[in-house]
């Protein structure tokens, strides 16, 4: 079986990151794979091999759409494989590469990584997209998507779950003292790119609350920024403010993009990962929060919807994402019981097992399978 997959890849990108796990999971078990990618967004670096990047990002025309379906008549593909979120292809792009797989019988499987959010533009924007897709197989990764997605879509509609690499233990100690930590400071962590929705603001002043009750700790910002005006200035508005605090010390603010190793080894000196989200309501399922299951450490997560498919397996926090008094509160009572953390890292390793990696590419090999009409 060959997949033709169309995805972002190797660059500091959410769904690059999904896709080079998936990627990886499906050659593990035999598929041939051949990406092709969008043009890299102004300013981005790349990362590692780079793949024909062969249509601009949300500028595509109708013309770059049969361009990319001649690449994959090509590469002799037996299915595409598109992962989809809103920015990285134009409608016009999606109809021309739709119709020409339509005529040609190809079979398209596309993973939808955004859903209707708040704005009547933005809804409109994805109901189009969805139009151009008409025929295509829609992959969700939970069963409140799959419901809005087939009513919007009128397509078939898979759950495939999001995919959990399996929790590398570490020495959490040794972890804190690479950071230059001390080993019995407790210390939290916030993985995933740095952006106003994502809630650090309100820790690092909870950070400070504590600090002020004479309980000094860490916490640990592991993640980059993206190259946007609103990124980099709130990068910098953060790092302006822990130091307004007088927390800067305790802080650990580099904004940079790391890889898996390095992801893994500051993780591994958490005692809490903190997911403070402030919205969440257009994306389908939280990938950082998935990633941060690599640290085997508890986690824990604001309301957001974007964790309910999570809920079962983390810690949701009852104070309000904007309130970091109460939230002080919170992260102070967890950090003091050792037997809550003990089940929340269990419930990690726990959920890890069910979502793996190779758990979630053989369910993608199965839908191919079914759709070329042959078992593999």
């Amino acid at each position: 079986m060959r997949v033709a997959a169309l995805t972002t890849f190797h660059e500091p990108c959410g769904i690059a990151t999904y896709s080079e796990a998936l990627l990886a999971a499906l050659r593990a078990e035999g598929v041939a794979v051949d990406v092709i990618a969008p043009t890299l967004r102004a300013g981005t670096e790349p990362r590692g091999e780079q793949p024909p990047r062969r249509w601009r990002r949300d500028r595509a025309s109708f013309g770059e759409g049969l361009q990319v379906f001649r690449d994959v008549v090509r590469l002799k593909a037996d299915v595409v494989h598109l992962q989809l979120s809103l920015g990285f292809v134009s409608v016009r792009f999606l109809a021309a590469l739709a119709q020409a797989c339509r005529v040609a019988g190809l079979p398209v499987v596309v993973t939808l990584h955004d859903r209707s959010g708040d704005g009547l533009l933005r809804n409109l924007r994805l109901a189009r997209t969805l139009a151009a897709l008409r025929g295509a197989t829609l992959v969700v990764h939970n069963g409140s998507h799959a419901s809005e997605a087939q009513r919007h879509a009128g397509s078939v509609v898979r759950v495939i779950p999001h995919g959990i690499a399996a929790p590398l233990p570490r020495d959490g100690a040794a972890c804190k003292r690479a950071l230059g930590v001390p080993s019995e400071r407790p210390v939290i962590a916030h993985f995933g790119f740095i952006h106003p929705d994502k809630g650090i603001e309100a820790v690092l002043h909870a950070v400070a609350a504590l600090r002020a009750r004479g309980q000094l700790v860490h916490y640990l910002v592991c993640g980059g920024a993206f190259p946007t005006g609103v990124s980099q200035a709130h990068l910098r508005h953060l790092r302006a403010e822990a130091t307004r605090l007088g927390v800067a010390e305790q802080v650990s603010l580099e904004g940079i993009f790391l890889d898996d190793a390095q992801v893994s080894e500051r993780l591994g000196a958490a005692d809490l990962i903190v997911l403070n989200y402030q919205t969440g309501h257009a994306q389908t399922s939280s990938g950082a929060a998935r990633h941060a299951f690599t640290a085997g450490r508890p986690i824990v997560v604001s309301s957001a919807p974007i964790f309910d498919d999570l809920r079962g397996s983390l810690y949701t926090l009852r104070a309000s994402p904007g309130s970091p008094a109460a939230l002080a509160d919170e992260l102070a009572c967890l950090l003091a019981d050792d037997a809550l953390r003990a089940k929340l890292a269990s419930a990690v390793t726990v959920r890890a097992d069910a979502d793996s990696w190779p758990s979630v590419a053989r369910q993608h090999i199965d839908l191919f399978s079914e759709l070329l009409g042959s078992q593999v």
